[in-house]
């Protein structure tokens, strides 16, 4: 791959090809929400929230802490973090108050508790 992009394999839906495609590193970067329970307002809010913070760099353990905080001092208290790549979760939350949200390899669910 060429200095600054990333190779990124998949298979086409036919199953009979491979196509390659070169993403830029700042769009690897790039969060996209995969479920959600939120107004339009603040799933945007969360986009850019996680983007911020994994643009800022860090362990995860740090920038899920970020994201907790950056929710908490716009909203109010009692949001979490759970941050992963390839796991599930079954969580009970607030109503209008859950996101995935996929950024680069990694998920991060956010959910409000009451």
């Amino acid at each position: 791959a060429k200095e600054g992009f990333e190779a990124v394999v998949s298979t086409q839906s036919t199953g009979i090809g491979i196509s390659i495609v070169l993403v830029s590193k700042t769009m690897a970067d790039q969060a996209y929400v995969l479920k959600d329970d939120m107004d339009a307002i603040m799933r945007q809010e969360a986009v850019k929230i996680v983007e911020q913070a994994v643009q800022r760099g860090g362990s995860i353990g740090e920038i899920m802490a970020k994201i907790k905080a950056d929710f908490e001092g716009k909203y109010e208290p009692h949001w979490h973090v759970v941050s992963g790549r390839k796991f599930n979760t079954s969580l009970s939350y607030q109503e209008n108050g859950f996101i995935n949200v996929q950024c680069g390899d990694t998920d991060y669910d956010i959910f409000h508790s009451p």
